[in-house]
């Protein structure tokens, strides 16, 4: 009865101690939908207008429209070129460099073309040609006015820079491949660049950055904790509390999220009241990118779940360590969007378009999440406190506890119970999964990567290892190697249908198989024929039609 008791308070003491976090109900106003449905493009607060550019529309086709809202409607512009998954810098001459994106449809392709906007005339003026074409691309102005620029999506990764005017030149090359990098400058001359994904849609487990005037570095605090990945245009201002001083949302092995803070070139974990919320009863909140408000000194990380709720995740960064705040909304109509937000000189944020379960079929919705009434000011708390003294309570409660469990475990001579870490998933939910896992592999093409790992596929959709597993094991009755293995020869017969001269060492390297090896035993296990009698098999098949 008094091990009962210690338990019971010891688990009390705990929760208390890390439940230091406020709870707060948010409004949402649904504003007028965008004239176009649009995911891939990006959104900019300019001239006293909310502004939108290209993307993608129905069809998983590129747009090049543009829309501006202003007196309470959308208003049309053409740009010179599409944009899709493309650079997309406002500059401070007060124009926004468009650069780069897909060249087809379904998300296929770069391009070189680059365009300015004018908000004040509402025109583009197409006029230079990136050095190399890109996609999923990044960019950063220096103080000079020039733009240093990286990234690629599927294609080669270099740095090159823009001189402001119309010319575009290679600089160097990069340590790594990266798609969408994080540029943020650490002196006035300096940049850094790095990623988490590589131009493949690999994730990196050990980070390399560039610097513009320097050597690649190793950053040791992303082997445990790994930057997210983002697939829509951000920019310095997303990141920048300060002088050369950022904060970026990172992940770890667990799936538990943190913040890092990034000063010149130096990292460290963000030390936080209580750890980030990372699920709403058995739902999982999935984070997307970041947003600053300087004016108020709040960090907010924008989130959803299946359920079609919006979260914000509010960082007071001015106080060690940062209390934190989360804003929930009530279920809203096409809730799942994962674009970035958009800060208005209000303090409210707002999100345009994106998507659900495909790309075929993004959103025209706009909604405007109302911070402003209830942000804090500056110079108030967030309502509530942790001190030092509720750390020194929790690594004691929890020291003790751990303490009591092994003297029992050990006294009754019993194997350690099995921990239920994750509740079932809803079917719901499971199929839901289930629609972004098939996304990442026929849109990103995941399994051409011939040493693609399920935790690679699980820290693309911010979840675990296990749960990827059980979804496609429920769904599709196979294991996650069996599921990859199947693409792989979809593609492997593909090509041997379309490219009858191409050597079986070149179909099993371009189709992702570690070897020739391999290759031949799963392609015959999946179709009951060896490669070669396959396309034996195909090449007669026209014949027999014929006669």
């Amino acid at each position: 009865m008094k091990r009962t008791l210690l338990t019971s308070l010891l688990l009390v003491v705990m929760l208390q101690a890390m439940t230091q976090i406020s709870m707060e109900r948010i409004d949402v106003e649904r504003l007028p939908d965008m004239n176009v449905p649009r995911t891939g493009h990006a959104s900019v607060w300019l001239n006293g207008e909310l502004t939108v550019f290209g993307g993608h529309t129905n069809g998983f086709v590129p747009t090049p429209t543009a829309e501006y809202f202003r007196n309470g409607r959308w208003h049309m512009m053409q740009m010179a070129y599409s944009h899709d998954d493309a650079l997309v810098l406002p500059l401070s001459s007060g124009k926004v460099l468009l650069a780069g994106g897909h060249s087809e449809p379904l998300g296929i392709g770069q391009t070189h073309s680059v365009e300015f906007y004018d908000p004040t005339t509402h025109t583009f003026d197409g006029f230079g040609c990136l050095d190399k074409k890109r996609t999923m691309v990044s960019g950063v102005e220096m103080d000079n006015g020039e733009v240093l620029i990286s990234g690629n999506w599927y294609h080669n990764d270099a740095i090159e820079l823009f001189d402001g005017q119309k010319a575009f030149s290679p600089v160097k090359e990069v340590a790594t491949p990266r798609s969408r990098p994080v540029m943020l400058h650490i002196a006035p001359d300096d940049v850094i660049i790095f990623s988490s994904l590589s131009t493949r849609g690999v994730r990196y487990d050990s980070i390399i950055a560039d610097r513009l005037k320097g050597d690649p570095f190793h950053i040791p605090l992303f082997d445990t904790w790994h930057p997210l990945i983002w697939d829509v245009s951000h920019n310095e201002d997303n990141f920048q509390i300060g002088d050369y001083t950022y904060l970026l949302p990172a992940s770890n092995d667990d799936g538990s999220l943190g913040i890092v803070k990034m000063r010149g070139s130096t990292f460290s974990l963000l030390p936080t009241t209580a750890p980030i919320p990372i699920v709403d009863g058995n739902d999982s909140i999935y984070y997307g990118n970041p947003v600053v408000d300087r004016q108020r000194q709040r960090y907010y990380l924008v989130g959803s779940n299946l359920k079609e709720r919006f979260y914000v995740l509010s960082i007071d960064y001015t106080q060690q360590p940062v209390p934190l705040t989360v804003y929930r909304s009530d279920s809203v109509h096409n809730g799942l969007s994962f674009m970035l937000p958009v800060l208005t000189p209000e303090g409210d944020l707002i999100l345009t378009g994106g998507i659900a379960d495909d790309n075929f079929h993004p959103f025209t919705s706009v909604y405007k999440l109302l911070m402003a009434q209830d942000a804090p000011t500056v110079a108030s708390t967030s309502g509530f406190s942790a001190t030092p003294l509720v750390i020194v309570i929790i690594v004691l409660a929890l020291a003790a506890l751990i303490a009591y469990i092994i003297y029992i475990r050990r006294r009754r001579q019993l194997q350690p119970v099995p921990i239920n870490v994750e509740e079932p998933a809803s079917d719901n939910r499971q199929k839901a999964t289930m629609q972004r896992i098939r996304q990442l592999m026929e849109q990103q093409q995941l399994y051409l990567n011939s040493e693609l790992k399920i935790s690679d596929v699980a820290v693309l959709l911010n979840t675990n290892s296990r749960y990827v597993s059980n979804c496609i094991n429920a769904e599709e009755g196979v294991t996650f190697s069996q599921f990859v293995n199947n693409y792989r020869v979809a593609y492997a017969k593909q090509l041997l249908s379309q490219q009858p001269d191409k050597k079986m060492s070149g179909i099993y390297a371009e189709a992702g198989f570690s070897g020739e090896s391999s290759f031949f035993r799963i392609f015959k296990s999946v179709t009951g024929l060896t490669p070669k009698e396959w396309r034996k098999q195909e090449a007669k098949a026209p014949e027999a039609e014929d006669e």
